[in-house]
């Protein structure tokens, strides 16, 4: 992903309930005209687009009920209806901010000034073994509540990010966490040690409600 132009400027769907983590995916089912004409212009401007996550009454102004940080996705797939109705893949491709919302009313739908947000690099350490090792034995926990071949795959796709701290927790809150507002949490924050300590904490408590 990382030979992917991020663009200043992107058309953003506001949903409820969306928040979607970097190398997750985010079916979509576009119905409403100006979504329809927002994915007609992202194919002939790089197929990406910015997912918001509402936390309010949808207004005019996005800035008021929409989180300051969402994603923004290519689109992978795309089937048209006859009716003109889309349903697609987005694949979240990284974090962004959204810096300010364009006020053009020649554009239908909403369209923001994005800064695209990276991980802060963190020194590899020993503490940083230590703490994917408790990330992985939290994640394992948690698995043992579902069938094992759930939790053979699920394992293989971990093994495979293992290495790097920052996609672990990603793949991990993208499958594991649930409530909405812990999701929002841990895609605003940047530091992946502080991310995967809140998602250890986060499925411990879940595992011992259960």
């Amino acid at each position: 992903m990382t030979s992917i132009n991020i663009p200043e400027h992107a058309g953003v769907i506001l949903l409820n309930n969306a928040v979607t983590f970097p190398h997750g995916v985010l079916p979509l089912h576009i119905f409403e005209p100006r979504y329809r004409k927002m994915l007609e212009d992202a194919f002939t401007t790089g197929s990406m687009i910015c997912v918001a996550n509402l936390h309010a009454e949808e207004t005019s102004d996005p800035s008021e009920c929409v989180s300051k940080v969402g994603f923004i996705g290519l689109i992978r797939a795309a089937e048209k209806e006859d009716d003109g109705r889309s349903n697609l893949i987005l694949h979240s491709v990284m974090r962004v901010e959204f810096l300010s919302w364009e006020a053009d009313k020649a554009i239908p739908y909403p369209k923001a000034h994005i800064r695209p947000i990276s991980d802060i690099v963190e020194q590899i350490t020993d503490s940083t073994e230590m703490t994917i090792k408790s990330l992985r034995d939290a994640a394992s926990r948690f698995l043992r509540q579902f069938t094992d071949a759930v939790i053979e795959q699920t394992n293989q796709t971990l093994d495979r990010v293992n290495e790097d701290l920052g996609i672990l927790s990603d793949v991990i809150a993208q499958q594991f966490v649930i409530d909405e507002g812990v999701r929002q949490s841990l895609l605003e924050e940047r530091s992946p040690t502080k991310r995967a300590e809140t998602l250890i904490r986060h499925l411990r408590i879940q595992k011992a409600m259960r």
